[in-house]
């Protein structure tokens, strides 16, 4: 608000002075979503490298076992075990 008192170059100076804030909050504001939009980059590359892990984690996995299932796996686990159980028992 200009007083009431203010000359034309005072008026000048102050709308001057206010686009300039303008002008720099629209930069401000630009910033701020440019890094929104930068953390917003950085969580889908996290979740793209959280993912790409563990899928390599689970062919990893995979392979290890032969191609067999979870399922299989501990189906083969649970064989061995009984069949040492049984063979130190009859030991």
């Amino acid at each position: 608000m200009m007083p009431p008192h203010a000359d034309r170059a005072s008026q000048r100076s102050y709308a001057t002075c206010d686009l300039r804030l303008a002008t720099c909050d629209l930069r401000l504001a630009t910033c701020d979503l440019r890094l929104a939009t930068c953390d917003l980059r950085l969580a889908t590359c996290d979740l793209r490298t959280n993912k790409a892990h563990a899928s390599g984690e689970a062919w990893a996995t995979h392979i290890r076992s032969g191609g067999r299932s979870e399922v299989e796996l501990e189906a083969g686990h649970e064989a061995a075990r009984l069949a040492g159980t049984q063979a130190g028992g009859a030991a």
